[in-house]
């Protein structure tokens, strides 16, 4: 098996690169300042965080849904509703 061969059977997607520099602007001012954590923490992630930190990330969103114990599904539905995460589920 060649190292092109290998590579095809990885269970983590390829990222481009890049994508965790956008991401961290996009957050920049919110994540500088510890109140700011705090508050937007009690009033609930958006949805949209979520994905963002999926594609920012090496977990596809599948496992990282599973890890918060939340469906992929119900994000999405939160996503398209533009609903927020319950403080308990973050």
């Amino acid at each position: 098996m060649t190292s092109a061969d290998s590579s095809t059977h990885s269970p983590l997607p390829p990222k481009e690169a890049g994508q965790p520099q956008t991401v961290f602007r996009k957050y920049e001012a919110s994540i500088r300042n510890t109140l700011t954590i705090v508050l937007e923490a009690r009033r609930g992630l958006t949805a949209e965080t979520f994905f963002d930190v999926a594609d920012a990330s090496l977990l596809n969103q599948n496992l990282l849904a599973d890890l918060l114990h939340i469906s992929l599904k119900t994000f999405q539905r939160y996503r398209k509703d533009n609903k927020r995460l319950k403080p308990r589920h973050q």
